[in-house]
């Protein structure tokens, strides 16, 4: 059965005050990258204050990320029925509650429920934020908008761990929600400058996202409680697929699933940013319990890697279209096969080798991000774009959400902490050496895929190219 496009007309109109915007647009993507890079590095405090083993202490990070990932699909689909400002101003709301609870909470469980809450809000920037500058910015305006809000990660990332190291320190990590709150202040601009477009009719998918959810939670559910019961929920997804299509506006569509360059790009996604969690969460904890060091020390190492790679991608922003999108995002694959395998074998040697090594990864990350969303802006019609870009960042925050789970794990496992598996490691730790090398296996599957993604990118670019190329020859 043929399915019917998912599309949302909309009227162009352009931003008003579009440098407050794209700055308010900075502003909320860093403290989102930050809402997650922060707890990671107060994780070892907060599982020795719960005293909660480290698959435990995982579900900080990962029910963040996988309700992260829902609720920014779920905003871009929720378009159809309420105007951006107003989804905006239910998100931010979101996070506002969920941060000021968390500074009270005294209970683990509550403490994740909050994390859910902050993720269901914070989730609206990230999906909304691509709708503003596709819809309301000037075409010429638009490869930049994208790389401030790349930029925002990179820098996210590498603030994240000295603002959660410093504040965890001298304050407590309770107080990391306090930074949280600053994105909110952000409101006003988006009330006012962003246009109040009208939205159309359309049908939300509520059965597909109840069955796509319910799968994937129960996969994730599986991964860290290792409970095999909670595999009963992997029958939605045949279900999933069987009602999408019979579906005219399903939650995820099936034309997007089944085109064979967006499927490799969501697996590149997905892999990168499963390694990049997997680090975020592994490295403090080797750094607490392998080179004894406090949270400050962390937060200072881990900046100094990323504020290092948040100056290169200045430069690789500006030169995008000289370099090319698919080497960008090849870059990223070799960066990440280089700092896991450097992780796994050397960072028991010398604590400051891991600024270098964040380094690299860093680079790497911000390479997918950046790449990624510029090769969905002009791979996509209009029409898709919304639902392209949507799920591609569903499949991100799903594989960061699975690479902390899979770290956990294995930080917990009685196989890991017997024999490293490369040869480089020195002394004790070595469950953190093979969690480095899953990682790094990870990374070299990638760098696979992504040689049959380049072929077949560049395959389709030359048909476009001549075919456009034949057009022009025959209007002349």
């Amino acid at each position: 059965m043929s399915e019917k496009r998912f599309s949302i007309s909309v009227t162009p109109i352009i931003v008003k005050r579009e440098k407050l915007v794209s700055f308010s647009l900075f502003v909320n993507g860093l403290i989102m990258v930050m809402n997650t890079s922060m707890f990671t590095v107060a994780i070892p405090t907060i599982a020795q204050g719960y005293q909660i083993s480290p698959s435990m202490a995982a579900w900080m990070v990962t029910s963040y990320s996988v309700f992260f990932a829902i609720g920014t699909l779920l905003y871009g689909r929720m378009t159809v029925f309420f105007s951006v400002p107003n989804l905006i101003s239910t998100g931010l709301g979101l996070l506002g509650v969920g941060s000021v609870l968390g500074m009270v909470t005294d209970s683990y469980l509550l403490l994740v429920l909050v994390r859910v809450i902050q993720a269901l809000g914070m989730s609206a920037i990230s999906a909304l934020g691509i709708v503003i500058v596709s819809w309301h910015f000037p075409k010429e305006s638009r490869i930049r908008a994208l790389a401030t809000i790349a930029s925002a990660s990179v820098l996210g990332f590498g603030l994240g761990p000295l603002v959660g190291g410093l504040v965890s320190d001298y304050l407590g990590w309770r107080y990391l929600f306090t930074i949280s709150l600053i994105g909110v202040l952000t409101l006003p601009v988006y009330r006012r400058f962003i246009p109040n477009t009208k939205p159309v009719n359309g049908q939300f998918d509520g059965v597909g996202f109840v069955l796509f959810s319910t799968a994937v939670i129960s996969l994730l559910l599986t991964v860290s409680s290792g409970i095999l019961w909670f595999l009963l929920g992997l029958i939605c997804f045949p279900l999933f697929f069987i009602h999408i299509q019979s579906k005219e506006q399903p939650f995820l569509s099936l034309s997007l699933l089944i085109d064979n360059i967006y499927q490799k790009a969501l697996y590149l996604a997905f892999s990168i940013f499963f390694i990049h969690f997997s680090i975020l969460f592994i490295t403090p904890l080797l750094l607490v319990n392998v080179h004894e060091r406090n949270m400050s020390f962390i937060g200072w190492i881990l900046f100094f890697g990323a504020l290092a790679s948040s100056f290169l991608m200045k430069w690789i922003g500006r030169v995008v279209d000289v370099i090319g999108v698919l080497f960008i995002i090849g870059l990223s694959t070799v960066c990440m096969a280089t700092a896991t395998f450097l992780y796994s074998g050397l960072s028991s040697h010398n604590a400051f080798f891991i600024t270098l090594f964040f380094f690299i990864s860093s680079t790497g990350f911000s390479c997918i991000t950046l790449g990624m969303s510029t090769f969905i802006t002009r791979y996509m019609p209009a029409e898709r774009l919304t639902a392209g870009y949507g799920t591609m960042q569903l499949i991100q925050f799903f594989g960061g959400a699975f690479g902390v789970a899979v770290a956990g794990n294995m930080l917990d496992s009685e196989i890991a902490s017997q024999k490293t598996w490369n040869p480089l490691w020195l002394g004790s730790g070595q469950a953190y050496s093979n969690a480095y090398f899953i990682l790094f296996i990870v990374a070299l599957l990638a760098f696979a895929v992504y040689i049959r993604f380049y072929a077949n990118a560049k395959r389709v670019s030359y048909i476009q190219s001549k075919s456009n190329s034949q057009m022009k020859s025959e209007s002349q």
